[in-house]
């Protein structure tokens, strides 16, 4: 029997103001918690179980989200209420485990990032990145927990928010036997100045230092931290709907038949950037849809995949009309006026 537990168990203090942050909802519109799932091997796992405290269940129809929101996993999940809040997530683990009976061996996600990743050959693993292969800058490195890992692949130590090596966790952790996780807990627990928040980290330092448990680097292929509202918002930046005019911003002027067809180089590297970045691009046009397939095509020469075109769109005013809220802060649009031929990405740019 393998289980995985997602822990949602936590107050979101981080998050003031709004609801529950795995409840937030990802850009394309999936709860964090699901989105949370998407990149690990769930069929693997036999049991899924979420953790959440009776206060966020009862105030947030969390049941009835959770149904909608989990649909299409592998397996059934659980959900397992505790009656308060815990004082941290180890214990939010080891109440898991007691009140559901876990047996044999389990892992453990947080609920607050993505992580691309292989099912490990070793159920003893943490998951992590290499800093230095890893192509994206990672924020708040003083607040992570760092590795030691030698040349098999092997974890000697894993450490709390000091820099010590260059393989950062990430919030995904394997083990071997509920017993020994259970064990290893209520050590902690009663260890002096340990109580008020054990982190797995010290469950799993615990466990190799006293138990000679062997613990393998799992090394993820992405990683995307939602930890901070800092972080939210930039994920929400960083996939954003651009909608954007083909006429003199992406076809350069006086281009309007596909022998002359001249693409405006610079914008389009602009929208190849954001493309990567994970936003969405929908052409409008003046012009009919053979034509918007025209720049469809040539765009995805340069690597960009259009989510969408709209053709017959008038060329007088536009208006775009959206909400706003902490969830999705203010603006949650905005306009660029441009004239024909400019830089959009060095508009943007200065903005900011």
């Amino acid at each position: 029997m393998k289980t995985l537990i997602v822990p949602c168990a936590g107050k979101s203090s981080r998050f003031s103001g709004m609801p529950p942050k795995w409840l937030l909802k990802y850009p394309d519109g999936s709860l964090m918690v699901r989105k949370a799932m998407d990149g690990l091997p769930l069929n693997a796992y036999d049991r899924i179980i979420v953790t959440a405290v009776k206060e966020h269940v009862e105030a947030y129809d969390v049941n009835n989200k959770l149904d909608i929101a989990l649909q299409g996993l592998p397996c059934d999940y659980e959900l397992c209420v505790l009656e308060e809040f815990t004082s941290c997530q180890a214990e939010t683990v080891y109440k898991t485990l007691k009140k559901f009976s876990v047996t044999g061996s389990f892992s453990v996600k947080d609920s607050d990032n993505y992580i691309k990743i292989k099912d490990s050959d070793n159920a003893d693993f943490v998951a992590g990145v290499d800093m230095h292969k890893f192509p994206r800058e990672i924020e708040r490195l003083s607040s992570k927990s760092f590795l030691m890992v030698n040349d098999q692949g092997i974890i000697t130590d894993i450490i709390e928010k000091k820099i010590v090596s260059q393989f950062i966790s990430i919030g995904m952790y394997g083990f071997s036997s509920t017993d020994l996780f259970c064990e290893a807990f209520e050590h902690l627990a009663e260890t002096k100045g340990m109580a008020n928040e054990i982190y797995l980290s010290h469950v799993i330092s615990y466990l190799i230092g006293t138990k000679k448990s062997v613990y393998s680097y799992n090394e993820a292929d992405d990683y995307e931290d939602w930890g901070t509202k800092k972080d939210w918002y930039k994920v929400l930046k960083d996939k954003s709907t651009y909608f954007v005019n083909v006429e003199d911003i992406i076809v350069k002027k006086n281009s309007d038949d596909e022998t002359s067809i001249i693409l405006n180089d610079e914008n389009v590297e602009f929208l190849k950037t954001i493309f990567q970045k994970g936003s969405q691009i929908i052409l409008l046009s003046a012009q009919d849809q053979d034509y918007l397939s025209k720049i469809e095509r040539k765009l995805g020469e340069s690597g960009i995949d259009i989510h969408a075109s709209v053709s017959g769109c008038y060329l007088s005013h536009q208006r775009l009309f959206k909400s706003f809220s902490e969830e999705i802060p203010y603006p949650s649009c905005e306009a660029y006026n441009i004239k024909a031929d400019d830089r959009i990405g060095a508009l943007i740019r200065e903005e900011e």
